[in-house]
């Protein structure tokens, strides 16, 4: 198949269309793990097959702990959305070197809906560590957008993101920002128009990965890309899981 959009020629990336786990060392040697799963519960198996030695970040895909609740009907699963992250903490205690970043909703008392956000659990313990902005429309009125990218403008050299965010990222993100990481579910239907004909699935949405990827790596910074993906059931293409680097 012959896609309209190209990598930037600066730019090197490597496939990984299927569910699993694949590991990336970045440009400061530091271990990467993606998990890419359709479902939590095969979510959890990859996660409880880990070497006890795992190190560095583990990323699941976005939303990784609703993926057998439609977004309208979230909230009223926040109890059983809470126990699967309890879950996960209980497994990290066993895994005590790695930080897991986790796809989900996070509630808040002062909110009637959630954010989408990923959570780090290191050892037991959890924090919201990111909420995405940039909602597709099938997000919008079940979960509230993020308010200000502050988060991007923090001096990490490894910065986290929710799927679309990654094409409006460069705008934010800090300079010392080296390394980033997405958790995603792409081939996500967004806006339709009666008078226009998409194309296929896998041309349509592995060029709008391209085409994220180079608006990303339009930030100088940026030295490497992993993205972790799961797929919604509205496609039957694989995920679009990928380790973007630099040329050297």
């Amino acid at each position: 198949m012959i896609f309209r959009t190209m990598p930037r020629p600066d730019l090197e990336i490597t496939w990984y269309r299927q569910n699993g786990v694949f590991n990336f060392t970045n440009s400061d040697n530091e271990p990467v793990t993606g998990v890419s799963a359709q479902t939590w519960e095969d979510y959890l198996d990859h996660i409880e097959n880990l070497p006890s030695k795992v190190s560095g970040q583990v990323i699941s895909p976005e939303l990784i702990t609703i993926t057998d609740i439609p977004f309208e009907k979230v909230a009223r699963f926040r109890q059983e959305i809470g126990e699967r992250i309890l879950q996960l903490c209980e497994i990290s205690h066993d895994l005590p070197n790695a930080d897991f970043m986790v796809g989900t909703p996070s509630f808040y008392d002062d909110t009637e809906l959630p954010y989408n956000t990923l959570v780090k659990i290191t050892n037991g313990q959890y924090k919201t560590n990111v909420r995405k902005w940039l909602l597709t429309p099938s997000e919008e009125g079940n979960f509230w957008p993020a308010l200000t990218t502050q988060a991007l403008q923090q001096p990490y050299s490894t910065q986290s993101l929710i799927c679309a965010d990654m094409i409006v990222a460069p705008s934010f993100l800090h300079e010392d920002t080296r390394h980033v990481q997405v958790s995603a579910c792409w081939a996500t239907p967004s806006f339709s128009h009666p008078n226009y004909q998409p194309p296929p699935d896998e041309e349509r949405y592995t060029d709008a990965m391209i085409y994220a990827i180079n608006q990303l790596f339009t930030a100088h910074s940026v030295q490497d890309l992993v993205v972790v993906d799961r797929t919604p059931p509205t496609t039957e293409i694989p995920p679009l899981n990928c380790i973007v680097q630099r040329k050297i």
